[in-house]
């Protein structure tokens, strides 16, 4: 990791604007396009956790939509782990 001009934040969304997951993903959407299109940003990412911290977390191979593709039937692929 090279930390040399990182930034990072951390939000907490209030419950009443952002009481569900389409509002939440629509907020950090429009942050990640504001800030790649700030002078002298070269990169964007938004995170649930910043590394090496926080749990290892996962989920079904089924569970994910992928475009383009047809989704995967119950019980066949196996588990997509990440950090």
């Amino acid at each position: 990791m090279q930390p040399e001009s990182v930034l990072t934040a951390s939000f907490v969304l209030g419950k009443e604007r952002y009481s569900n997951d389409s509002h939440q993903l629509t907020f950090f959407e429009e942050l990640e396009n504001r800030l790649k299109r700030l002078p002298g940003v070269t990169a964007a990412a938004i995170t649930d956790s910043i590394p090496p911290a926080g749990i290892t977390r996962s989920r079904p191979l089924t569970a994910l939509k992928i475009p383009g593709r047809p989704r995967l039937q119950g019980g066949m692929g196996g588990t997509v782990i990440w950090r």
